[in-house]
């Protein structure tokens, strides 16, 4: 397993190795076997790994719809209503929505297709109060000249080790996770093939059937915590 890890990532294979020296590269392989992963942006710039699909550029759409990962990538980058912090799952959503449907900044941002994530540089604090700051570098070495590279080498491949790549509590976990992060808001009336699918709506069953269209307010399902804020400002309205 650690020839495995290093040799797909060379440039961390000094990290692999002081992880699983220090015993920690067993709960992080074991977080990444159940489908999560610790994402952290400044890691992945620094150490020029993608660790998910929100650091890749929005692509173009035909002006009425557009992709759900450009979505995404669109609401963190604004930092829009509760998606100011990055989701920890990195696979992309699949589909797209309705720009009629999709939030005001996705909207205003939808056809320029010039925003993503770029790593700048990082900076040290140090205790005495300065800085020190290191820029960003492009490096132009092709790959067969990386002095990681050993083309004689047998390298280990996937087919040495088991994976269950059509794992359906895997795939549950990944599709509630994003779609809860890209939906926390609410989900379009569109969308409700989706937010009553059994691995969206585990308790859709029991309860009662969502409004059609013409009957919703803005054509948004909202979320049991926003009704009831809603209901106890009521409250304190009739009260006062």
């Amino acid at each position: 397993m650690a020839a495995f890890l290093i040799n797909r990532q060379p440039k961390l294979g000094i990290l692999w190795l002081g992880a699983i020296f220090t015993d920690l590269a067993k709960s992080i392989l074991r977080d990444m076997r159940a489908g999560m992963t610790a994402l952290d942006l400044p890691a992945s710039a620094w150490t020029e790994t993608t660790q998910t699909f929100l650091t890749s550029k929005v692509g173009p759409n035909n002006g009425e719809s557009i992709r759900r990962e450009d979505e995404c990538r669109l609401l963190f980058i604004t930092a829009s209503e509760a998606h100011g912090r990055p989701q920890i799952w990195p696979w992309k959503p699949f589909g797209t929505t309705q720009l009629s449907d999709a939030e005001l900044p996705v909207r205003k941002h939808a056809q320029c297709a010039v925003h993503f994530l770029e790593y700048d540089s990082w900076e040290w604090t140090l205790t005495d109060g300065r800085s020190i700051q290191s820029s960003r570098e492009i490096h132009s070495q092709p790959p067969s000249a990386s002095p990681h590279s050993h083309p004689n080498r047998n390298l280990p491949t996937l087919d040495d080790y088991t994976y269950d790549f059509f794992s359906q509590s895997l795939s549950e976990g990944a599709t509630r996770g994003i779609f809860g992060w890209l939906r926390s808001t609410g989900y379009p009336c569109s969308e409700r093939p989706i937010y009553q699918h059994s691995w969206i709506d585990l308790e859709g069953s029991d309860e009662e059937e969502a409004p059609d269209d013409a009957e919703s307010d803005g054509g948004i399902q909202y979320s049991p915590k926003k009704t009831h804020v809603e209901r106890w400002l009521e409250g304190v309205e009739e009260r006062g």
